[in-house]
């Protein structure tokens, strides 16, 4: 589909590029399209949740959904995208959640995600509701099994040397 100059200018504009998701940074990429920003989450609010998930050996950072994911455990904990924080409760505490000012469906494909939401910069602000949420995330995340991330390295590498287990 071809759009006419002012109206991908447009789309430009307001964050959007035809057939590529808002916020999708390997989108823009692909297309040779500078953002005003590589980092599209406040830096401050990821320090403040590094902070906070430090005292924990099991956490990962990775760039996901076009901003930042924190791993616990091997599942997705929490994270940043734009302004909203992401906060994985689980499909028993989705209400719950929602229920919390500030709090709304995570809807990052243009449906909900069931189990996850976002929470809007005023609910999040005080280091103390920040770390409410955090640990709301923690809490859901540990009641999954840990992801085997070490077992399945290994298989894949005996697969790709040809050896066995004996």
């Amino acid at each position: 589909m071809t759009f006419g100059p002012w109206r991908e200018a447009e789309l430009l504009r307001v964050g959007l590029v035809p057939g590529i998701a808002p916020g999708n940074q390997r989108g823009f990429a692909t297309l040779g399209i500078a953002r005003e920003t590589d980092v599209s989450y406040d830096e401050a609010t990821a320090e403040r949740m590094r902070r906070i998930l430090s005292r924990r050996r099991d956490v990962v950072e990775r760039k996901m959904f076009g901003g930042l994911c924190f791993m616990v455990n091997g599942g997705m904990c929490c994270g940043l995208t734009g302004a909203a924080l992401m906060v994985r409760v689980g499909r028993d505490r989705h209400r719950e959640a929602l229920a919390q000012p500030d709090a709304r469906p995570m809807d990052f494909t243009g449906r909900p995600l069931a189990g996850m939401v976002y929470v809007d910069p005023k609910g999040y602000r005080p280091d103390a509701g920040l770390a409410r949420w955090v640990q709301r995330g923690i809490d859901f995340v540990s009641t999954l099994p840990a992801k085997k991330r070490a077992a399945r390295a290994r298989k894949s590498q005996r697969k790709a040397t040809g050896t066995r287990r004996a």
